[in-house]
């Protein structure tokens, strides 16, 4: 297996790189607007449909009865505004459609939202079956647990409870890891990241295996944050962008524009510093996650190639 700080090496040569590096641009970079059967539909419509998740704090997530929000909901604002210019609407509506991890792709597919606006991890297996626009943050994957029993490399995850949101790449991982060990791992699976680290607060999970991000926020967000340590080893590199309908790349192309826009404007740094590293709602509460470097340069170059680095070691 490649070890950690080789493959981040190459992702940050691949990110500062930029579009030089990944050759030609994408052939949907290139067309005009032209004929697509989304923005046909939403046109027709004068509504959007965008996916959000619940608990997937600081990207998509509500609380009370209020819309949700977050750093990928505000992105998604940004490219509902770009949609209704380009349709030459006054107003274009928005219908919002809670997912979850192991709903979002097939509502995808089923054309039942026309946006995915959470934490999706681009990979070569989802783009088979739905597309990506440029990525808004590059996470990796690591191990939450709590602080009187730490848990830091896969190899501890032997035989133990171990949580995570079903439908997502660190549940693949999981799988992967059960491969490599003598005593397989008691998969426990969650619909969101709040039931997940719910899961290691009350005992029943040993360890939560997920986006660093993702353990980041919950841990900020408990009531005793320094009851959880996280693992500092990455296992993989995960780019999370916004979702959209495959084969429609005259509407890819509109997304993907707007994102290099947004990125190149620093709209996108200025919203970052908004939903990561300042406080947010409800508690008020500061994530205090700054901008890492693989992000920092997608940002200054922004592309829509993501290498397929996945699993990194077994350790």
């Amino acid at each position: 297996m490649v070890k950690p700080s080789a493959a981040l090496a190459l992702c940050i040569i691949l990110a500062t790189a930029g579009e030089a590096v990944f050759g030609a641009p994408n052939p949907s970079q290139m067309q005009g607007i032209g004929d697509s059967a989304t923005l046909a539909a939403v046109s027709q419509r004068e509504t959007i449909r965008l996916g959000y998740r619940d608990s997937s704090v600081p990207f998509s997530y509500t609380f009370g009865k209020g819309e949700p929000m977050g750093f990928a909901i505000d992105l998604c604002r940004n490219i509902v505004e770009s949609i209704t210019r380009e349709l030459k609407l006054k107003r274009l509506g928005i219908e919002w459609v809670p997912v979850t991890s192991s709903t979002r792709i097939p509502l995808m597919k089923e054309g039942k939202i026309d946006l995915e606006c959470g934490s999706t991890t681009n990979t070569a297996e989802r783009r088979r079956q739905v597309a990506f626009t440029i990525p808004h943050y590059i996470a990796g994957v690591r191990i939450l647990s709590k602080s009187t029993q730490p848990i830091t490399s896969p190899s501890q995850l032997e035989g133990r409870n171990v949580s995570t949101n079903n439908g997502s790449t660190a549940a693949e991982m999981l799988e992967f890891f059960n491969q490599q060990l003598r005593a397989p791992i008691k998969l426990q699976l969650f619909s969101q990241s709040l039931e997940s680290f719910s899961a290691v607060q009350s005992g029943r999970a040993e360890a939560w295996l997920h986006d660093d991000i993702q353990l980041f926020s919950q841990r900020a967000m408990s009531a005793n944050p320094r009851d959880y340590v996280i693992s500092s080893v990455h296992l993989s590199i995960e780019p999370l962008a916004i979702m959209l309908p495959k084969d429609d790349a005259a509407f890819k192309a509109l997304v993907d524009r707007t994102m290099r826009s947004l990125m190149r404007a620093g709209e996108v740094r200025r919203l970052y510093s908004k939903w990561f590293e300042e406080p947010i709602p409800p508690k008020g509460v500061n994530l205090q996650v700054p901008l890492n470097s693989l992000t920092k340069d997608l940002y200054r170059s922004p592309t829509d190639y993501v290498p397929d680095l996945r699993i990194l070691r077994m350790q």
